[in-house]
């Protein structure tokens, strides 16, 4: 470990006083009072011939409830109670469900005139079409989060309950409409056994050739890259530098979540790594030690907020981004930031080609398996631990081969992948995203944002 200390101090927690703001304001009667008014309004004119104006109050209606509903989110996920008393929270519910009987009842007023209005009405309409469909099954899936959140549930009896709540498997059909794929895209999915092996044959080869221990094959993979360690401080310089070279603009998005104190850095690895979007701005929390690898997990992050700033700042900011996007965009410039610390400090290109190699085994290749083990979990009816330790002993199996050995602690690693109930099916996000970022340059993606602002010509 690094000796940062009064740096890393300086990003232990998130500076929430906008978040702690807002949920004060609503539950003060004026903002209720003016909140209703609207919703009210907006319910009584739903059927106004000019649908573009009634779109535009939607829109920032939507942005409203969204602002409350991200400042309890982010006070949440802070270890924090949010402050809402029962009867704020309950009316808040209850608007919340009235602003989406309002949307329903207008996407049923211009179902029949989707020829004759923005091309941008029409795909947030299929969108609120694809959430509504699914939306029972989302409600079950957060209310067995709540429960795990809460320790009401252990791991393993969420993991074991989400066979019951969605027994056909409804989420994944959902994953799969939202990011434009077909379900057998998420079911089929690629192989991956003959490139992994390959790869984790060739590491242990190149030291002594026999099985070797799963905990000595992370050890080989890291030495890979290990002479390099970065400050907190170098590798905000680094990023904010990379960013840089696309445009000031891009940097002053870091250097508003820094100066905002919308970065949080963990040191406890088993906590998972995110950048959340809300109206607010993008909230990063990260683990961070000074290693290469931890230094692309920032970069990681950091491309996440790039996104969701530009989408937020867009004309076409009320369409919801899919998972594969964000994901492919985060991946992407991770992509470009290598390829440019490489070109700024070519003595590291060495090292950075290896980590590259490491990256497309585990983000691909890994979370493809990741995927089969969860999709079989799910589509099994396995109901004991020991099934479940069984089956991912075997898949991992397939993946590292016959030449690593697992120990006893990793034979259960599988409670660990917070994702299997903290984001049921997400996993295969990584590996699509891996693709496509592979193929797409950064620049590319950015271009391609500003591009469709630019044909846009409605609101």
């Amino acid at each position: 470990m690094y000796n940062d200390r009064a740096q890393i101090d300086m990003y232990l927690d998130w500076d929430l006083l906008p978040a702690r703001i807002i949920l004060d304001e609503i539950g003060t009667v004026a903002w209720q009072s003016r909140l209703e008014t609207d919703v009210l309004s907006l319910k009584d004119n739903i059927k106004n011939i000019d649908h573009n104006l009634t779109f535009k109050n939607i829109v920032r209606l939507d942005k409203q409830l969204s602002t409350v509903w991200s400042a309890r989110e982010l006070t949440l996920l802070n270890g924090e109670p949010s402050n809402l008393s029962p009867e704020t929270g309950y009316w808040l519910v209850s608007i919340n469900e009235q602003f989406a009987n309002i949307i329903y009842d207008f996407k049923i007023v211009i179902d029949d005139t989707l020829g004759k209005i923005d091309k941008e009405i029409q795909n947030w309409v299929e969108a609120l079409t694809h959430h509504g469909m699914y939306q029972d099954v989302v409600r079950k899936y957060r209310d067995l989060l709540q429960k795990w959140h809460n320790k009401e549930l252990s791991f393993t009896d969420a993991l074991i309950l989400r066979t019951k709540i969605d027994p056909d498997i409804r989420l994944l059909e959902s994953r799969a409409i939202e990011n434009k794929l077909t379900h057998e895209d998420l079911r089929l999915i690629r192989p991956y056994s003959t490139q992994s092996q390959q790869y984790f044959n060739e590491i242990i080869g190149t030291f002594d050739n026999k099985p070797t221990s799963i905990e000595r094959v992370r050890k080989l993979e890291a030495n890979m890259f290990k002479q390099y360690w970065f400050s907190l401080t170098e590798a905000l310089r680094l990023i904010g530098d990379a960013l840089n070279s696309l445009g000031r603009s891009y940097k002053k998005i870091l250097d508003d979540i820094l100066l905002s104190n919308r970065l949080k850095i963990l040191n406890d690895q088993t906590k998972p790594d995110f950048c959340i979007d809300s109206p607010l701005g993008s909230y990063i929390q990260v683990y961070y030690d000074g290693s290469f690898s931890t230094l692309n997990r920032l970069a990681h992050e950091v491309g996440h907020a790039i996104h969701q700033s530009i989408h937020r700042q867009s004309t076409i900011h009320y369409i919801p981004l899919t998972d594969i996007q964000s994901e492919t965009w985060a991946m992407s410039f991770e992509n470009f930031f290598l390829l440019w610390l490489g070109n700024t400090v070519p003595l590291m290109r060495p090292s950075i080609e290896n980590f590259i190699k490491v990256q497309e085994i585990e983000m691909n290749y890994r979370h493809r398996m990741l995927h089969d083990f969860e999709l079989t979990v799910c589509t099994s009816g396995l109901s004991n631990p020991r099934d479940i330790t069984s089956l991912w002993v075997n898949i991992n199996r397939k993946f590292y081969g016959m030449n690593v050995l697992f120990d006893k602690n990793f034979e259960t690693a599988w409670m660990e992948i917070h994702h299997l109930v903290s984001a049921p099916f997400y996993l295969s996000t990584y590996a699509f995203a891996k693709e496509q970022a592979n193929s797409t340059h950064f620049i590319d993606l950015i271009n391609e944002n500003i591009k469709k602002d630019e044909n846009y010509d409605g609101f």
